[in-house]
């Protein structure tokens, strides 16, 4: 049997625990990266939730300011029937109501809750303008329901507004992930061929 030499086994300690550290640095990295793509899916869910709100709420404007042309439309030769007023406003009240289905923070909840309330309001107030009572005011009516309209149309753009600013966050916070994600997995690829090679030696 040949004599150990102190140099040759201090050289294949020094590549073993070199080995090791690069296998624990791979376990390392391809944990990462699981847990970067589980941390992705959650967020393009979110990103997808949010905007698929942001369009409830562009569409909500939309139907806002659809009632709010009947309205100023009311007296002109282009005035809209009493029924197609009202399918605008069931559409406008519909899509109102279902922006609060959705999960919210309570303070965004609170929000939606009193817009809600506007809507209503408002939505009873062009009713009345449209098809005024007996014995009120038929000329101040369509005027406060206009009124009413523009202060929920800010109402919605402010939402808007929040809504467009938290996505562009979002999206922020996803693509530092993806970049991180990528280096790691170019590191996890470098690494991979280097611990082969290092391993011929041991």
């Amino acid at each position: 049997r040949g004599i150990d030499n102190p140099e040759e086994n201090a050289i294949r300690r020094k590549i073993a625990i070199g080995t090791i550290l690069i296998t624990m640095t791979l376990l390392g990295l391809a944990a990462q990266i699981f847990y970067s793509m589980h941390q992705q899916s959650t967020r393009l869910d979110e990103l997808l939730q949010m905007h698929q709100v942001e369009i409830l709420r562009e569409h909500l404007m939309i139907r806002i300011t659809e009632v709010q042309s009947d309205l100023h439309l009311r007296n002109s030769r282009f005035a809209r029937t009493g029924p197609v007023v009202s399918a605008h406003l069931e559409n406008m009240q519909r899509i109102a109501a279902s922006c609060t289905d959705c999960h919210h923070t309570i303070a965004t909840t609170r929000t939606l809750e009193d817009l809600q309330t506007q809507i209503d309001r408002y939505g009873k107030a062009v009713a009345s303008a449209i098809h005024p009572a007996a014995g009120t005011d038929a000329a101040s009516q369509p005027e406060e329901a206009i009124v009413m309209g523009e202060e929920i149309i800010r109402t919605v753009h402010r939402i808007i507004n929040h809504t467009q600013m938290k996505l562009q966050e979002k999206n922020r916070v996803v693509q530092r992930e993806l970049d991180l994600s990528k280096m790691t997995l170019i590191l996890l690829v470098v690494l991979v061929p280097l611990l082969g090679i290092v391993r011929t030696f041991v």
